[in-house]
């Protein structure tokens, strides 16, 4: 009887333990409106950031292809942190994630 009284205990301890646990990252209402309505305001902001990006960056692509390749110890160096930004700021996310 003591054996049952103890096996019962272990098996209801781990049966808590096989529970699912409450999902803590389900998105509430709230953060689903915030999405819905500061997307349109993102998509505002990151068109003229990207413009001017472009701008920026293509000039700058074309200066750094000019550096003689004994000059330039790390070639496509400055090719690869353009490319970053440019992805940083005309890449994804294009909506806000609740």
């Amino acid at each position: 009887m003591k054996h049952l009284g103890l096996t019962l205990l272990l098996a209801i301890g781990l049966s808590a333990c096989a529970a699912a646990p409450k999902d803590a990252t389900a998105p509430t209402a709230e953060s689903t409106i915030v999405s819905v309505i500061g997307t349109p305001f993102l998509i505002a902001f990151k068109i003229p950031v990207c413009a001017v990006t472009l701008a920026v960056a293509a000039p700058a692509a074309g200066a750094a292809a000019m550096v003689p390749p004994e000059d330039n110890p790390e070639p496509g160096t400055a090719r690869r942190v353009l490319a970053d930004g440019v992805r940083a700021n005309c890449g994804p996310p294009y909506a806000i994630a609740p």
